[in-house]
């Protein structure tokens, strides 16, 4: 009977917040950028969850499991199907490799510094590698929601604001191979018998079940099915593309990623399906943060210092990978502040953490309890500091009309 209530408020959530929850366009544009990531839900999912009226208690989110395998799935097809054929044609291949650049040297950075702090208070081991690895990847990112309400509140032109919007959406690329190579490195599994070395091994596996999955959605896509149905195709493609990942340990995420390039690349039906995607995007994306942040427990207060810690290296690792990024820009793109203008991060990242979750269950304990309540409060502050350090550095440039910004 719990499980049945809590699907209903779920699908009662799912309805309102698709409509109403992410609305604020008066409100200030730190606030606009939480309500437009949807951030908030994880407040309410945590209010519903154990350390709340326990509606969504652990045996209720077991049940539950097959719908954050299809948030998880479905976030991952949107965020593949961006790179289609014309849309990385009319990208330059100098902003493509800055965007590359800046997110590998903050990824490189936020790894090598959070494992000289953390090994040395928490000690070596695997689980403590891998959780500081994932964290990095995550940290490592950034997202285009931030930069759309900052160009929305003003009027926008400029060279740095397009390389801005082409590194907020790439760099999510970066993020998501590093989190799919630290799961391959780091696999539970990893004996020596077999065809390849095991972290060759299991990053083809991740390749391989992605395009699979993404050829079958082709094949499907071939007999223009109607839109009910295209809606029901993708649902069955994101619980079989992040549900597979998942069962081997995997990124859910990059596996569903990687179906979502193929299917861009392969069907001549792709709009019609990133329309749908669009079209049902609040409702899955609510229901989806509603259940993380019921998997969120508050760990103790010893998660202040490693939010602190979190924003603050991230920030010290988004500019410094801007610098190395700055060689391979052309003159009119560069800035040495480039790094603050990605400070902003959004659903992605709350997405990444929350497979990890995923993966780990029950077997991760108060470590794992510690990493992702880390992830969504700093995710969470960087949602609040990103945007007002954006529109300074573009005002600085004479990108923004600062007295026409209607926040």
């Amino acid at each position: 009977m719990r499980a049945l209530l809590a699907a209903l408020v779920l699908v009662l959530l799912g309805m309102l917040g698709a409509r109403w929850g992410f609305r604020a366009d008066r409100a200030p544009v730190s606030i606009r950028l939480i309500l437009s990531t949807g951030t908030h839900f994880l407040l309410v999912g945590f209010l519903l969850g154990p350390h709340g009226a326990d509606l969504l208690g652990p045996g209720v989110l077991d049940a539950f499991s097959p719908a954050i395998v299809l948030g998880l799935g479905w976030i991952g097809l949107m965020f593949g199907m961006q790179f289609d054929s014309s849309v990385m044609a009319a990208l330059r291949p100098a902003e493509v490799a800055g965007a590359t650049v800046q997110a590998v040297v903050a990824f490189a950075i936020l790894s090598a510094v959070g494992l000289g702090l953390v090994r040395g208070i928490l000690g070596a081991g695997e689980e403590v590698t891998l959780l500081v690895l994932c964290t990095a990847a995550i940290a490592a990112i950034s997202t285009p929601t931030g930069l759309a309400i900052v160009f929305g509140s003003a009027p926008v032109r400029g060279q740095l604001s397009r390389l801005l919007s082409v590194a907020g959406s790439l760099d999510g690329a970066v993020g998501l191979g590093a989190l799919s190579l630290v799961l391959a490195v780091l696999h539970p599994h990893t004996s020596p018998a077999g065809f390849a070395p095991p972290v060759l091994r299991w990053l083809l596996t991740s390749v391989l079940l992605g395009v699979l999955a993404g050829w079958l959605l082709v094949s499907l896509l071939r007999v223009r099915p109607r839109r009910p149905e295209m809606v029901l195709f993708l649902i069955g493609l994101g619980l079989l593309a992040a549900g597979t990942q998942a069962f081997f340990h995997l990124s859910a995420l990059f596996g569903s990623a990687v179906a979502g390039v193929f299917v861009a690349r392969a069907s001549p039906a792709s709009r019609r399906l990133q329309d749908a995607l669009v079209r049902w995007e609040k409702p899955v994306h609510v229901v989806f943060l509603l259940l993380s942040g019921a998997l969120l427990r508050w760990p103790g207060w010893e998660v202040v210092p490693l939010v602190f810690a979190y924003v603050v290296l991230r920030a010290g690792a988004k500019l410094a990978g801007g610098l190395a990024a700055l060689p391979a820009l052309p003159s009119s793109q560069r800035t040495p502040a480039l790094g603050l203008g990605l400070l902003a991060q959004g659903g992605l990242s709350i997405a990444m953490a929350v497979s990890i979750r995923h993966i780990l269950g029950g077997s991760g304990g108060h470590a794992l309890d510690l990493f992702f309540a880390t992830v969504v409060l700093g995710v969470t502050v960087s949602e609040a500091v990103g945007p007002p350090v954006i529109r300074q550095l573009l005002a600085r440039r004479g990108e923004l009309v600062t007295d026409a910004a209607g926040a």
